[in-house]
């Protein structure tokens, strides 16, 4: 068993450094990759039950030609002393050949039991074996108590991964939300289940879902739940090896990335949304949760290659669809490699003729040298899909249109900002936007921010040296004050001094780290540096189009109308001195209806005493209805006057409960950015422009003085 491990070891060595060449420099697809290390997984998990009918070649083996001599004939002395050579029948002088070393005789008899290191390696091996399974089994059943408690995902999502699964062509299994922080991930213990944490519901919006749900189910579509089961196999026999646990992890990348190229292929216009997803995923991995699975398919995998995987996503070259080659350069790979092949020997020497009854003797076996691996094929280079500048930046400008229009349509539809059809629409607008001036960039510019980029990562570093230099200070002046109080008066244990210590050298490894990581980026933004041409050379990028095209969304408010809290508050002003005139109005109507009747009362008395005609009575009496109808008008006046300020006043303290909301998100949003840029993937624009938008937000949502 010895001897398979040692030769499936070089085996899966050979094809390691072959899949890794392969994938290095023959420009395959994720898919691709994937398949030659799932040959090597294979190649560990494959028993040495099958083995190719024929024989590698050995080295050929010199040999010496073996003599017997020939006993002298009994009863005479004076026999000439000769030695017959072998194969040749020629007798030559006894004294011309060299003595022939017998080998020695096997004892017989039985020893004493001693354990060799061929069984003290097997013990080892099955005990490993057992704790490494046990532990799996109890990881496994351990997260299988902490999500007993899932309940069905919100209709909405369902919904979301039904509609995901028909772009696929799968049927998405059952979606559930569980209790557990972590990531989305696909448990195939039984039949699979998409588990979703709860956390994650309310943390990411509604246009970061898609693309989760797609890379899930891009991972069921894969199969790569099966590759998981097969690599937990591998894992209970080769756990002692870092070969596996490197193919394993290689696996995993390779299967992330090829999931990321099937979600960019169905959701060409999300590749922003899904971006901002899985960093958004990464910052909430971040702090401390519950280990995923064994069982679990891409639970772990979001903050593995983030910037490689973020680089294809936003902008870089769809990876290609495994292709006949390459699946017949797989095949024929597998079918040389998986079999275990069966060294050849020596051809025996001939054994020497003697007279003499031969002792039992113990056979040295042939020197024999190993077999040259079999030779793998792998796919030829094949033409990656790049399309044209020219064509992508005029494809990005025609979608950014035609997002505004769809903007504009559904402005005029719903006249309410925070309509999800109107947001959707304005991050639609926003992210084609961005996407547009990134691409009319030229080379000068991408260089410009390459070097800028590098430039706030070295910040970053020289920053985090000053931090670990900080923490390490701190280390020393504890350490030396514990040693101080151990010798004084022991008030602190040996304990706590050991730990002092401790923390002491973690320090000081985690400081040489970082100068580690400083002098990188040095190196890095200097390489950065040279990319850029001469300062006269240089020329801002020509982004009018974009800014003409933009403004709009630009120009336009969250709200439709007068709906900035300053002019609402306007708005109210107004309608209070409105109301005021109209209940002015309203009292001279009152006073112009008591005048009136007055007259009319007095004239009613001249017309009972006959002193007026019953005409200037009758034009007094008109005058009061006239008076009492406008009267009654200016009521009317009033009180919509009054239920307006009502309702200016409730959209005040709407606009107010919208505005602070909008600040909230406006800080949520500068704190991811900031994250961003700390983990070196954004600039500092990004963060100039959101922490404005915050100070504009604060700004308005001051009184005015």
């Amino acid at each position: 068993m010895l001897g398979w491990f040692a030769e499936t070891t070089l085996v899966a060595a050979l094809l390691a450094a072959l899949a890794g060449l392969a994938g290095r420099f023959g420009r395959l697809g994720p898919d691709a990759r994937h398949a030659l290390w799932l040959v090597v997984l294979v190649k560990f998990a494959c028993p040495p039950v099958v083995a190719w009918p024929w024989r590698l070649p050995a080295w050929p083996v010199a040999t010496p030609r073996a003599t017997a001599p020939v006993e002298p004939e009994a009863g005479r002395d004076d026999a000439p002393s000769l030695a017959v050579v072998a194969g040749t029948g020629a007798a030559v002088p006894r004294s011309r050949i060299a003595p022939i070393s017998r080998p020695k005789p096997v004892n017989d008899e039985p020893g004493p039991s001693v354990v060799t290191i061929r069984e003290i390696i097997l013990i080892f091996w099955v005990v490993g074996t057992v704790v490494v399974v046990a532990r799996r089994v109890v990881g496994i059943a351990r997260f299988g108590r902490s999500v007993a408690g899932a309940r069905p995902a919100p209709d909405w999502l369902v919904a979301e991964a039904g509609a995901i699964g028909d772009r696929l062509g799968i049927r998405p299994p059952p979606v559930l939300v569980v209790p557990v922080d972590g990531s989305p991930l696909l448990w195939c213990l039984g039949r699979p289940r998409l588990f979703v944490p709860d956390r994650l519901i309310g943390r990411l919006a509604a246009d970061r879902w898609p693309g989760i749900l797609a890379h899930e189910l891009a991972h069921l579509i894969r199969r790569d739940h099966w590759v998981v089961r097969l690599e937990l196999l591998a894992e209970a026999a080769w756990w002692w090896n870092p070969l596996f646990w490197l193919v394993r992890r290689r696996l995993r990348d390779e299967a992330d990335r090829a999931c990321d190229a099937r979600v960019v292929r169905a959701l060409p216009g999300r590749r922003f949304a899904y971006a901002e997803a899985l960093v958004e995923v990464c910052e909430h991995l971040s702090r401390p949760s519950i280990a995923p699975p064994a069982l679990g398919v891409g639970g772990d995998g979001a903050s593995r290659s983030l910037e490689a995987r973020l680089t294809m996503i936003l902008g870089g070259p769809i990876p290609p669809r495994p292709g006949p080659r390459a699946a017949l350069a797989v095949a024929t790979l597998a079918a040389l490699a998986l079999p275990t092949w069966t060294l050849g020997q020596s051809p025996e020497p001939p054994k020497a003729e003697a007279t003499a009854k031969p002792e039992k003797t113990v056979p040295e076996p042939a020197p024999t040298t190993p077999g040259a691996e079999a030779p793998g094929t792998t796919e030829p280079a094949r033409d990656e899909i790049r399309p044209d500048p020219a064509d992508l930046v005029a494809a990005t400008l025609h979608a950014l249109r035609d997002a505004q229009a769809r903007l504009d349509a559904a402005m005029q539809r719903s006249r309410d900002p925070k309509d999800p059809a109107v947001v959707a629409a304005r991050r639609r607008v926003d992210a084609y936007a961005s996407q547009y001036r990134k691409l009319s960039r030229g080379p000068i510019q991408a260089a410009s921010d390459e070097a800028e980029l590098m430039r706030l990562r070295r910040e970053g570093k020289a920053a985090e040296v000053k931090k670990g230099e900080a923490r390490l200070d701190l280390a020393r002046a504890v350490a030396a004050r514990y040693e101080h109080l151990l010798k004084q008066d022991n008030a602190v244990s040996s304990e706590d001094v050991l730990h002092a210590r401790t923390e002491l050298k973690v320090a000081e490894a985690d400081l040489a780290g970082k100068k580690a990581e400083l002098a990188e980026a040095d190196l890095r933004l200097e390489q950065a540096r040279r990319k850029l041409p001469p300062p006269a050379d240089r020329a801002e990028p020509a982004e009018a189009e974009a800014d003409r095209d933009t403004a709009p969304a630009r120009r336009r408010p969250d709200a439709v109308g007068p709906s900035s809290l300053a002019d609402l508050r306007d708005v109210v002003e107004l309608m209070e001195v409105q109301l005021q005139g109209k209940r002015a109005d309203l009292r001279g109507a009152e006073a112009g209806l008591g005048q009136s009747r007055t007259k009319a009362d007095r004239l009613k008395n001249l017309l009972n005493r006959a002193v007026i005609g019953p005409e200037t009575f009758q034009d007094a009496e008109a005058k009061v209805q006239d008076a009492e109808v406008t009267l009654d008008r200016k009521k009317a006046d009033v009180l919509e006057a009054e239920i307006r300020l009502k309702q200016a006043r409730r959209r005040v303290v709407a606009e107010q409960v919208r505005l602070k909301r909008a600040i909230d998100r406006a800080r949520v949003e500068l704190d991811r950015v900031e994250s961003l840029r700390k983990m070196r993937l954004i600039g500092e624009h990004p963060v100039e422009a959101a922490r404005q938008a915050l100070d504009d937000l604060i700004s308005e949502q001051e009184p005015p003085r």
